[in-house]
């Protein structure tokens, strides 16, 4: 990323006028989130300066994997997870993922369609003929599954969920990366967490500024600003 970013971090790199992770920021308040945190590298320091005023820090000491970095905090509430390099124009799936979760489900997943040939590169949830989610899939092999609903960078999780994920990533550490999706897969398959899937609708397009293709596809999308 080096090339278009000239060393900023991609998550600082403008869109439509302002960094991508303000428009993260501002999707969680949006949502009515009354408490922000950042999970961050000690590696990114320009990142922690940017989000110093804007959120509280938590710093994931070791590169582990996504589940090891929503797992940082220690806190007893239900959480709202975006991944700070993924935006939603023009609007966002948040409001609804809290509402789930609010209503009973301990996770609600953002979900979109994917083509076949991609559907080993996401986390795949399958539904019920009830529309409940039955199975979290990461990256499955070709054939693994019929399913071509992809998780969308969006996750709520309750506060039991949350408390199962922290559980689970410490079983795990010293095994490698550590994954939010397989994790809660798990608690899925054990009947522990009953999950809920959103699909993106035609007002919320995912984009995704985290390779340099990505990034130019947002900029064409949302505007010089």
């Amino acid at each position: 990323m080096a090339a278009i970013s000239g060393g900023l971090p991609k998550e600082l790199l403008p869109v439509g006028g302002k960094p991508v992770l303000e428009w993260v920021l501002e999707e969680a308040r949006d949502a009515g989130v009354d408490r922000v945190i950042a999970v961050v590298s000690r590696e990114k320091p320009l990142l922690a300066s940017y989000l110093r005023n804007e959120a509280e820090l938590a710093y994931q000491e070791k590169a582990n994997g996504h589940g090891a970095a929503v797992a940082v905090p220690d806190i007893s509430d239900s959480v709202l997870v975006l991944n700070p390099d993924t935006i939603f124009f023009p609007s966002s799936p948040s409001i609804l993922l809290s509402a789930l979760v609010a209503t009973g489900f301990d996770v609600a997943l953002a979900v979109e369609e994917v083509p076949e040939d991609k559907v080993s590169q996401y986390g795949v949830v399958e539904l019920s003929p009830s529309g409940r989610v039955k199975r979290i899939l990461e990256k499955p092999a070709p054939g693994e599954t019929k399913s071509r609903l992809a998780i969308a960078g969006r996750f709520a999780l309750s506060a039991k969920a949350f408390a199962y994920l922290r559980k689970q990533v410490r079983e795990y550490e010293g095994s490698g990366e550590i994954s939010m999706t397989r994790i809660l897969g798990q608690g899925v398959a054990a009947k522990y967490l009953k999950a809920a899937a959103s699909l993106l609708d035609i007002e919320e397009e995912r984009l995704d500024c985290g390779d340099p293709e990505g990034y130019a596809h947002a900029k064409e999308v949302v505007g010089e600003g």
